[in-house]
């Protein structure tokens, strides 16, 4: 886990710096787990940490992905950083569903 998170924290935050103030603004607030009075004035790099702490890492791959998508953004250099991103998540619950598999065996 500590390894997809630290992959995805980079690619989140190139994500949110590739988009314009008011694209960063609309999907920031949507965030609905996230207290209205953290959003406010924060800068994308803190928006980084409330997002992990907020919603964890495996649920806010699919959030931001949908975010993303309702903006529009689907273009290929914010499309990018998410397939790597949804690709690495794919495989680490699969893993994560093998390791458990095993253990049931038991």
């Amino acid at each position: 886990m500590d390894r997809l998170e630290t992959k995805w924290r980079s690619e989140l935050s190139s994500i949110l710096d590739e988009l314009t103030e008011e694209h960063f603004r609309k999907p920031v607030s949507n965030l609905e787990e996230i207290p209205q009075g953290l959003k406010e004035g924060r800068l994308r790099g803190d928006m980084i940490n409330l997002i992990i702490q907020y919603y964890g890492t495996v649920e806010s791959i699919p959030l931001i992905d949908r975010q993303m998508r309702i903006l529009p953004r689907k273009d290929n250099r914010v499309q990018k950083w998410l397939r790597d991103i949804k690709k690495e998540l794919k495989t680490f619950q699969e893993q994560d569903q093998g390791r458990r598999d095993e253990n049931d065996m038991r």
